[in-house]
This record gives structure tokens, C-alpha cells and sequence, in this order.
């Protein structure tokens, strides 16, 4: 407790975030690069992350205060602004003034999530795209928090949105549509009687017109008026006209899907399937080179030696050049993160790589302390998720590189320094071709030897913790394992060690793990799913 000034009242210490694992970017709208430095914003949960890749770490952490996952970020052009828009009922369009890192602006009006947000040239005028079946488009003048104009008549959904160079323009693309928006007559400040109507033109799309635009980037510099969309079909399209927009020439980039393009002074970079991402040349659309890809699935560790043809990558979801166009930075539908050196391009490097869940976390444990030489070090934390994977993390990387952290059979990760190891659980059944994986809690032995996780089919796993090698697999619940207890007790204090299992089928198995988890006894008095147990201080009553 910290006492304030002379008075007797007491306050709570203030929890302070210093950092996040993992992110919930989903789409390129939600990666956004500083126009003037090398920092990087991304959401995660209802925290919009800001990434120093110079510094490698965390340098920031913004929230509106609504409590809504933050679904898309933007930087404004002179990187002294920051708009994100909400998911959920009701969003909002929050913008921060970064240099005081306060909310200065909150911008309501979607319905049912916000899409996409992009600042004007001039940072004065912010546009922003709902959800469907919303599917809005909103210009404000954030300053006055005022909606200047907006148009309802998109049928289509609308997947991306960019403004011209000049500013002038709108570009926004979706499915089967590609479409120009005049906003020129539109300032902050005017005086606003009704929202008026925004009047567009579609492109000409020709025989891309059946194509899904999943996004477009307006250019500038040397490029300047030209428009690049990317298609679900595979193909980057180039787009130009004063008049009226339409397809000038396209490239056929060779994979299943593509799903982002950033336009640089020097690059043109698409996101594609399988980890792939391509750069050419802005103005002549000459091929430059392919990125390495990332780790591949399942791979989370270290790569092998395993044919190309029987690895999986996961999809770029956004990839975007920072401001000097040395460093590439890529977000994938695993949920990892990567920075590429691409200062050379006949030398590609990879400079960071962050790795996570890519699917919703359900338990976390904390590794007992022990004292054994080669071991996890202090603070080693485990994590279990519907993925199917435990992962073993630790924050303290100067304490990792004065303790060597040996994990046996090639386990170490080589693709993130805080996440020692990534262990896949096979899942243990199908159901009408489904796979039922997915780990929903774990417990550690009280002497840190043994890991037990319980997944949706009601099957304890057990591992060796020194190895992640799996010991025992026990059939013990018709249904969901919901919580895993071990009393506090091990063999050197001469009683029985004892596993608690509780399970959405109503029951609680006490199990011994010194017979390879054999039953003991089992509680079958409740009349619903049993959520959480534990063991009592003396290890002599169970609480449920």
C-alpha cells in the first residue's frame, strides 16, 4: 500500500502493462507503419500495440476506454495521429494525438463494426467503412467529431480504402467493385446543416469485374495518381484514368489468393497465400523478387528437412514498407509477425520474428521454481490454446542468454526469443471430418517434471516437461476437460500426489500419477458442467 501525502487514506498499487504476446490482427487493414519512423501499430484485443523495431520492443500501448476489440489502426500522414476503428455493437472510431497519447477524438456512427479507417493527405478529413450489412462510408471531420458526408448505397461488401495523393479522391474496393468517391469539396471546419450524400464512379474493372478486391493503395511520388488493387484471384491490377477508373494492366502473381499491397517509392509488395510476398517495381511493374517464407506450420521450432511439397505456410494477411524502405513488415494468419531486411534485395534477411497463439487461449500456469542445473529459467510460464499447441515463454531474454535454457530433441525455438518452445498436441478424434483438437487447460507437477493438459474430447495428455515428449494419454471425460488440479504435495514429503480432473460431463476424477494416472476415485453430484476445482491448504478437502 502507498500512502498519499499525510492523509491516512491508502490506494492500491496501479497495475502497469509492459508487454503483449500475440495479436489480433486479422486483415491488412490492421497493420499500420509510422510515415516518419520505424514504428509499427497493430491491434490486440482492445489495446492498439506500438512496436519500435530499432528498439525491438514495445514502446507503447493505447486505449479508447470503450472496452471493444480494435478491429483496423491508421497513421495519418505526419505521424502525429492514430485512428482505430472498433468491432462489435456500436463502435467507434477513436483518434489519438500521439505526441500526448490522449484520445482527442471519438467518432460514432457504425453499426456493427468498423472495417477500415484512412486519413486524408492533409490529416483534416478521416474516412472510415462499417461492417455489413452496414457497410457505410463515413467522412468526418474528426476535429469537430462532425460526419461531412456518407453514402449507404455499397451494396457490395467493402474490404479497403484509400485516399489520392491530392486528396481529391476516395478509392474504396470490395467484392466485384472498385470505386471513386469525390471529396475536394469537403474541409474541417465547414459548416455542416445535413450529412450529404457522397456521389461515386465505379471502375471499369473488365474481366476482373467478378474478382473480390481484398485491397487497394492509392500512390505517390513517381507513381503518383496511379491505383493498385490486389484480387482474390492471384493478380495485382493497375489502375488509372481521370475520369473514370479502370484497369490498365495486371500481373498474374502465380499463388491461390492474395490478400494485401503497399505501395512504396520503390516497391510495389503483394501479400499473398502460403507465406508468399512479392515485390515489383511501381511504375513499370517489373518483378523485383519473392520474400523467404516464413516458419513453416507446425514448424514452430526450428525448420527441417522435410520436402517442399509437404510443408504449409500460413496466408500474409498484411505486408507494408516502413518509411526508408529498408525493412519489410509482415503479419500472417498464424498470428505471427515478422520484420524482413530488405535494404538488398538479392539479400533478403529476416530481422525480427515474434510468434503466438493463433487461436483463443485457455489456460496459463506458471512452472514451479526448482533448482535443477539446465532448466527453465526463473519466470518460464506455459500456455495452452484451441490451436492444439502448449508453449513454453519466458520475458527475460538477459536472463535467458546468462542461463543456457536446454530443451532436449531440438525443441528450442530459433523463431522467437521469448517462446522457448512450441509443442502440437495430435488431435485425438474427428468428427464428421472435423477435427476435435483443441487444448482447454493444463496443470504442472508440484515438482515441475510433468505437464498435464486436457483437451475437448475429454483426453488428458501428459508430458515430460524436460523434453515435451508425451508419456500417458488417458481417456478420463465424456466430454470438455474443463480444469486440471495436482495437490500441492510430492513424494518427498511423503504423501500421495493426486490429480484432480474436472469435466463438462459433471464429473471430477481424482487420478495418481505415480500408477500412469490410474482412477482413484471419482465425484459425480453435480447436476451441470464442472468449471473449476482445487485442492484444499492441507491437500485433505476438494473445493469445486
Amino acid at each position: 500500500m502507498v500512502k498519499s501525502g499525510g492523509s491516512s487514506k491508502t490506494s492500491s498499487p496501479k497495475l502497469t502493462l509492459e508487454r503483449i504476446i500475440g495479436l489480433t490482427a486479422s486483415t491488412h487493414s490492421a497493420l499500420s507503419i509510422h510515415p516518419l519512423s520505424d514504428h509499427v501499430a497493430y491491434p490486440a484485443g482492445c489495446v492498439v500495440v506500438i512496436y519500435s523495431i530499432r528498439k525491438n520492443r514495445q514502446v507503447d500501448f493505447l486505449s479508447s476506454g470503450n472496452g471493444k476489440a480494435i478491429h483496423c489502426v491508421s497513421y495519418s500522414p505526419t505521424g502525429r495521429l492514430l485512428a482505430a476503428g472498433e468491432s462489435g455493437h456500436l463502435p467507434s472510431v477513436a483518434v489519438w494525438d500521439l505526441n500526448t497519447k490522449s484520445v482527442v477524438a471519438q467518432l460514432p456512427g457504425h453499426k456493427y463494426g468498423v472495417s477500415c479507417v484512412c486519413f486524408s493527405p492533409n490529416s483534416e478529413l478521416l474516412a472510415s467503412v462499417g461492417f455489413q450489412p452496414d457497410s457505410q462510408l463515413l467522412l468526418w471531420d474528426w476535429q469537430n467529431e462532425l460526419t461531412l458526408a456518407s453514402n449507404t448505397s455499397v451494396a457490395d461488401k467493402v474490404l479497403s480504402l484509400s485516399f489520392s495523393s491530392d486528396g481529391r479522391k476516395l478509392v474504396t474496393a470490395g467484392t466485384r467493385h472498385a470505386t471513386t468517391w469525390s471529396v475536394d469539396q469537403y474541409h474541417a471546419g465547414q459548416l455542416v446543416m445535413e450529412v450529404s450524400a457522397l456521389e461515386g464512379n465505379a471502375a471499369v474493372l473488365g474481366s476482373h469485374k467478378e474478382s473480390i478486391f481484398y485491397d487497394v493503395h492509392c500512390t505517390q511520388g513517381v507513381s503518383s495518381g496511379q491505383v493498385f488493387g490486389i484480387t482474390s484471384r492471384g493478380v495485382v491490377c493497375q489502375l488509372g484514368g481521370d475520369q473514370v477508373m479502370a484497369v490498365e494492366r495486371f500481373v498474374d502473381l502465380k499463388v491461390k489468393r492474395t490478400y494485401s499491397v503497399f505501395v512504396g517509392t520503390k516497391y510495389v509488395v503483394c501479400g499473398c497465400s502460403d507465406g508468399v510476398i512479392r515485390m515489383f517495381e511501381p511504375v513499370s511493374m517489373k518483378y523485383v523478387c519473392t520474400l523467404p517464407r516464413p516458419h513453416a506450420l507446425g514448424r514452430e521450432n526450428r525448420p527441417d528437412d522435410s520436402p517442399a511439397a509437404q510443408l504449409s505456410y500460413a496466408d500474409v494477411i498484411a505486408a507494408k514498407l516502413t518509411a526508408d524502405e529498408t525493412r519489410l513488415v509482415a503479419l500472417y494468419s498464424d498470428r505471427s509477425l515478422y520484420v524482413w531486411n530488405v535494404e538488398s534485395v538479392k539479400n533478403i534477411t529476416k530481422a525480427r520474428s515474434f510468434l503466438a497463439h493463433s487461436s483463443c487461449i485457455w489456460d496459463i500456469a506458471l512452472m514451479p521454481a526448482h533448482d535443477k542445473e539446465g532448466g527453465y529459467p526463473p519466470g518460464t510460464f506455459v500456455t495452452c490454446a484451441a490451436d492444439n499447441t502448449i508453449r513454453l515463454w519466458n520475458l527475460d531474454v538477459d536472463r535467458q542468454s546468462k542461463q543456457r535454457v536446454v530443451v532436449s530433441n531440438g525443441l528450442r525455438s530459433v523463431y522467437s526469443k521469448e517462446m522457448l518452445a512450441c509443442k502440437a498436441i495430435e488431435a485425438s478424434s474427428e468428427e464428421d471430418g472435423v477435427s476435435a483438437a483443441g487444448l482447454r487447460c493444463l496443470a504442472i507437477s508440484p515438482d515441475g517434471s510433468q505437464l498435464v493438459c486436457g483437451d475437448h474430447t475429454g483426453t488428458l495428455n501428459v508430458l515430460d516437461l524436460a523434453d515435451l515428449k508425451l508419456l500417458h494419454t488417458v481417456q478420463a471425460h465424456d466430454g470438455e476437460v474443463m480444469r486440471l488440479c495436482f495437490t500441492a504435495t510430492h513424494a518427498v514429503d511423503k504423501k500421495e500426489c493426486l490429480l484432480a480432473s474436472a469435466g463438462r460431463d459433471r464429473v471430477i476424477h481424482l487420478l495418481r500419477p505415480k500408477d500412469c494416472y490410474k482412477l482413484v476415485n471419482s465425484v459425480s453430484d453435480h447436476s451441470g458442467a464442472v468449471t473449476s476445482v482445487h485442492f484444499g491448504l492441507s491437500d485433505t478437502k476438494l473445493l469445486r
